[in-house]
């Protein structure tokens, strides 16, 4: 049996870039001042990161698929609002690149999901580093767009 603090990192590894995934962005609204759009981001992202934290962490391989359903609900629902935003103009261009960062998430969910229910821990491992390898290129974007909350890691 796997040992919680192994399941523990990699699942949240693999979920902690769902506040990342939206694809695709700039909504159908106004476009935002500069702080109208850090304000209403970092409090998307606040409360998703809550919710995130109440699911807990899974302690086993039976336990990922059902918290990686749940935690991509959040995700999805976090994601809707993230996209309706409109960025003011100059940035535009960091947010869309913050935005595709995420166009994998179903995918890594899925490969986690995978791995649990073959009990793999190499690949259980190898989806925990693809989203930490996304982790590192999306954070240092979202900190320069001013979204502390929607970095992870």
């Amino acid at each position: 049996m796997i040992s919680p603090t192994r399941v523990t990192p990699l699942a949240l590894t693999a979920l902690a870039i769902t506040a990342v995934g939206c694809g695709g962005g700039g909504g159908g609204g106004k476009t935002l001042s500069k702080s109208e759009f850090q304000t209403q981001a970092n409090a998307i992202c606040k409360k998703f990161n809550t919710e995130v934290d109440k699911l807990g962490a899974p302690s086993n391989f039976e336990e990922i698929p059902a918290f990686t359903d749940k935690a991509l609900a959040l995700s999805d629902d976090a994601l809707d609002k993230l996209g309706d935003l409109n960025p003011p103009k100059e940035f535009q261009d960091d947010w869309d690149q913050w935005l595709e960062y995420g166009s994998q998430l179903h995918d890594t969910a899925d490969e986690l999901k995978s791995a649990a229910k073959n009990k793999d821990q190499e690949a259980l491992k190898a989806a925990g580093e693809k989203a930490d390898a996304r982790d590192k290129k999306s954070d240092p974007i979202a900190v320069k767009l001013g979204l502390p909350a929607c970095a992870q890691g």
